[in-house]
C-alpha cells in the first residue's frame, strides 16, 4: 500500500511502501464531567492531565483528581504546552509573545519575552529543549529553529526541506531521544538536534493527532492509525463509533496507547490495545 510522498531535496524522501499490521481495539477506560469552556486537552509522560480554558490551565492526576491551577490574565489566552518534562511545563502565549515555566505544582519558576523578530515571524509551536534554550517554527521562512537561554539563534533548518504540498502551521512540537518532531495536521518531520531532517512522513487523508515515543497517532472520522516511530513504513488501524466528534479541534489526544477527548461536558478516556 501506498501513501507516503516523496519529499524535499539532498535524498530526503518519504517512503514509498507501508506495511499494514492489523487492527486493533478500542475500549473505555472511565469518563469524567468537566467544564464544557475546555480549548485543549495535554498529557504528561506520567499520565497527568492537563486542561486549558482560555488562560486558564487545570492539572489532574493520572486518576482525573484536580491538583493544581495557573490563572494568568495578563498575557493572552494560553496558545501551546509542552508538558513533556513534568518538572517544567512551558507555557506559550501567542498574542503577547511570552513564555512561562512552571514546575510541577504550576508556579511560575521563570518566565521569557520572546523578541521582536520572533513575534513578527508569527510563532506558532515552541517546545522546550532539554539541553538549554527552546525550538519553535518560523513561519516567515518555513524553519525550525533553535534559541539558546539568551534567545541566541544556534540552530535552523534549510526549509527547502521543509517543502511539502502545502503550507505548514504546525500544531505540536516536542524534543525527545535526541531530535526533535515538527507535527501539523498531515506532515511529521523528525530531526536531529543541529535541525537537520532525518525522516519525514506525509499523510494525506488523515489527521495528525498526537505522539508518544512509540507511536505517531493520525485519525480520520472512523479509523486511527498508529505509525510505528521506529520504522515509519508499519502502522496499524483501529476502528472507533465517533463519526466527527474527533474533528473538534485540540478537545482530544492520542499519547501512550490512549485516546482522550471531551464531548459536550464529558471527557472520554479509551485505552487503545490489541
Amino acid at each position: 500500500m501506498s501513501c507516503f510522498k516523496p519529499c524535499g531535496v539532498y535524498g530526503v524522501f518519504y517512503l514509498l511502501t507501508c506495511h499494514y499490521l492489523g487492527f486493533s481495539q478500542l475500549t473505555l477506560i472511565d469518563s469524567f464531567k468537566v467544564s464544557n469552556k475546555v480549548d485543549a486537552i495535554y498529557m504528561d509522560p506520567i499520565e497527568n492531565i492537563y486542561l486549558v480554558e482560555s488562560k486558564k490551565i487545570i492539572k489532574y492526576s493520572s486518576d482525573f483528581i484536580e491538583q493544581y491551577v495557573f490563572d494568568e490574565n495578563a498575557w493572552g489566552d494560553v496558545h501551546a504546552l509542552d508538558v513533556s518534562d513534568p518538572l517544567e511545563i512551558l507555557v506559550y502565549y501567542q498574542q503577547s509573545g511570552q513564555l512561562a515555566y512552571l514546575d510541577n505544582t504550576l508556579s511560575i519558576q521563570k518566565k521569557r519575552q520572546l523578541n521582536e523578530l520572533f513575534v513578527q515571524a508569527g510563532v506558532q509551536a515552541v517546545c522546550n529543549s532539554k539541553t538549554s534554550g527552546y525550538w519553535f517554527f518560523d513561519l516567515s521562512d518555513n524553519t525550525l529553529k533553535k534559541v539558546d537561554d539568551q534567545s541566541v539563534l544556534e540552530s535552523s533548518s534549510d526549509h527547502a526541506l521543509l517543502s511539502v504540498e502545502h503550507t505548514l502551521t504546525p500544531q505540536y512540537l516536542v524534543e525527545y531521544q535526541n531530535m526533535v518532531a515538527l507535527c501539523d495536521q498531515h506532515y511529521v518531520g523528525l530531526f536531529d538536534m543541529k535541525a537537520n531532517l532525518i525522516e519525514a512522513l506525509y499523510v494525506d487523508s488523515f489527521l495528525f493527532g498526537g505522539m508518544d515515543n512509540s507511536y505517531l497517532y493520525f485519525y480520520t472520522d472512523s479509523v486511527i492509525r498508529m505509525y510505528a516511530l521506529d520504522d515509519l513504513s508499519e502502522f496499524s488501524d483501529v476502528s472507533y463509533p465517533f463519526s466527527k466528534v474527533l474533528k473538534e479541534g485540540k478537545r482530544k489526544i492520542f499519547y501512550k496507547n490512549k485516546l482522550l477527548f471531551i464531548r459536550n461536558d464529558t471527557l472520554f478516556r479509551y485505552n487503545i490495545g490489541s
